[in-house]
């Protein structure tokens, strides 16, 4: 049997809804923004270019699968990673997608392997849109417009 499935068995729910949350671009342009240091809500405004109240609705759903901590300070709210899953996940993604070797063999020692190349699949784009770039596979099963 396999050691993924015996280690991911009893998570397999939490890991699920983890990776749901995750699978939203904003969610995930917002858990890159705020990255290893605290931002506040306008900054990451700011950064990311979600307008208010989208992004508070986003920063809540990060909050309550516990993948960020708040803090307030007078009428300021910051926000952080939660250790150790988000920190991990943001940096395996990263590193997958961006095709950084050097990090992969690091998160995964047997991955050294200098065969294995790690690419972006064929069917992913990066798409420029005004400020932001944003990410999409194509062709986008939910898009009926395409």
């Amino acid at each position: 049997m396999s050691h993924y499935l015996n280690s991911l068995t009893p998570h397999a729910s939490a890991v699920a809804a983890t990776l749901k949350v995750l699978s939203h671009p904003n969610r995930l342009l917002l858990l890159a923004a705020i990255g290893d240091q605290e931002s506040a809500v306008s900054d990451l405004e700011e950064k990311t270019g979600i307008k208010q109240p989208l992004l508070s609705r986003e920063l809540a759903k990060l909050r309550d699968e516990n993948l960020v901590e708040t803090r307030r300070e007078s009428k300021s709210v910051f926000y952080k990673i939660s250790p150790p899953i988000a920190p991990l996940l943001l940096q395996a993604l990263s590193a997958v997608w961006s095709g950084d070797h050097e990090t992969l063999n690091l998160i995964n020692p047997a991955s050294a392997n200098k065969n294995a190349v790690f690419q972006q699949p064929e069917n992913a784009a990066i798409l420029s849109h005004g400020k932001r770039n944003r990410f999409r596979i194509k062709p986008d099963p939910y898009r009926t417009d395409s």
